[in-house]
């Protein structure tokens, strides 16, 4: 969570609950029989927010995403004599 705060810039919200993957279920089921709106409203009711996370150090990866990219563009040459390769 504080990953995904620092990159998107936006606060981030962990759940306090388990099986989260059954709960997303849950709640896709709810929706899809119409027992609730939508997913915002569903979660308002049945999910227990835990720890809330702040965006704080979205310099670091900004300057790490322009590294990657770079990187990227030269590996991918590469790519394609392999792929090439395959053919």
């Amino acid at each position: 969570c504080r990953m995904i705060a620092d990159t998107t810039g936006v606060p981030a919200v962990r759940t306090a609950d388990t099986e989260i993957g059954a709960k997303g279920a849950f709640l896709s089921g709810l929706v899809a029989t119409g027992a609730e709106p939508d997913l915002a409203t569903a979660a308002a009711k049945y999910v227990r927010p835990g720890d809330r996370f702040e965006p704080e150090d979205a310099g670091l990866y900004d300057d790490l995403y322009t590294s990657f990219l770079a990187l990227r563009d030269v590996a991918r040459a590469g790519w394609r004599v392999q792929a090439g390769r395959r053919g």
